[in-house]
Formats: C-alpha cells, structure tokens, sequence
C-alpha cells in the first residue's frame, strides 16, 4: 500500500490543505450523523483521520448488509447516505477493501507520547491495489500531485538520529522541518506505534 509519511505543523497543515483545495476534484468525507456520510468540499483538514475522495477516479460503492451481495452505488456523495454496512471502526465511512479514489489522511501535530515532540502524520492509499485499470489512471495522477507537491515544500529526512543521516525517509515539511532543527524532539514511528527521538 502506498504510504507517505510526514512532520508537519500548523503552518505547514494550512498549506498542505491550501494545495488539496486548489482543485474541485478533492472533497473530504465527513460525518452527517448516526451511520450517515456527505462529501463535502473546500477540505477542512482536522486532527486525526481524514478521509478523502479524489471525485474523477468514480462513483463511491455502497457496502450490502450482507458478504456475497452485490455492492451499490451511492446515488449522490454530496447530499449524503446511510452506510448499509458499517466497518470496524463506526467512526469512519466504509468502502470495502479498498476503493482507488479514497485516500487517508492521518493528520497529528504533537505526538501523544510526549507532547513537546512533533508526531508523524501520513497519507494511505490503500485503494492502490484495486488501481490497475485504466478507470484507475486518474487516482495514479492523483497520487502522483500528492508526491511531487511534498517533494517541493519539504525534506527527506531519517525518521531518528541526525538530520544528515542515511535513510532519510519521512518528509518533514518547512515549518516542522525548522523546529526539528532547532531541537523540537520527533516521533519515528506514526501512532499509536510511537517513539520520539
């Protein structure tokens, strides 16, 4: 599954959801209710996870009640729906095991660990593997706007250690990247696996 991990700050979260805002094609799901999703847009990034729809890569599937029924589709994403099955976590919309345009955004500033450490965030899209047609083509594009964009507005750097270290691989963006630098401790793994250096 296609992961990219990230330090990011206030400052550096605003820009990154400046960049998701920039086209009408990114819409974030959110709660609507009891069991009830909508998509809505501009993205409002909020701490924890963030579920976003990349809306060209096609209709969001509607999970039966039952294993073995025909999924559905959802008629309009943006005036909402009522999940028939929800996932493990109710607290999160369920597409089955992976849809290509939905990606998430896991999103945390400080780290629970240790407060004063900046914790790491990512970006999953667990919808890769199910991404082999040419339906698919325009989650890859997607994907690969997500990539360059942090390969501008931010460093690789090793996720413990020194920041000249080898295996430099977790993008610290400019403003977190500034205070790792001036000594702000930083969690090398995302939670709740985590541990600050």
């Amino acid at each position: 599954m296609p992961w990219l991990p990230f330090y990011a700050c206030f400052e550096d979260i605003a820009r990154l959801e400046s960049f998701l805002n920039q086209s009408s094609d990114v819409a974030m799901i959110q709660p609507a209710g009891a069991g009830r999703w909508r998509a809505h847009r501009p993205v409002h990034l909020q701490t924890g996870r963030n579920c976003l729809w990349y809306v060209p890569s096609g209709p969001l599937p509607l999970i039966p009640v039952r294993h073995g029924d025909c999924r559905g589709v959802i008629d309009d994403p943006w005036t909402g729906w009522t999940e028939q099955r929800q996932g493990a976590d109710p607290k999160q919309p369920f597409f089955g095991p992976g849809h290509p345009g939905v990606l998430w955004l896991n999103l945390h500033e400080r780290s629970q660990a240790q407060l004063s450490a900046i914790a790491m965030s990512s970006i999953e899209w667990s919808g890769a593997r199910h991404a082999n047609g040419s339906d698919a083509l325009p989650a890859r594009r997607f994907w690969a706007s997500l990539l360059r964009w942090m390969s501008r507005h931010a460093t690789k750097i090793p996720r413990s250690g020194g920041l000249d270290g080898e295996h430099a691989e977790i993008y610290a963006l400019n403003k977190a990247l500034a205070e790792i630098r001036a000594g702000t401790p930083r969690s090398a793994n995302p939670m709740p696996f985590e541990h600050v250096t």
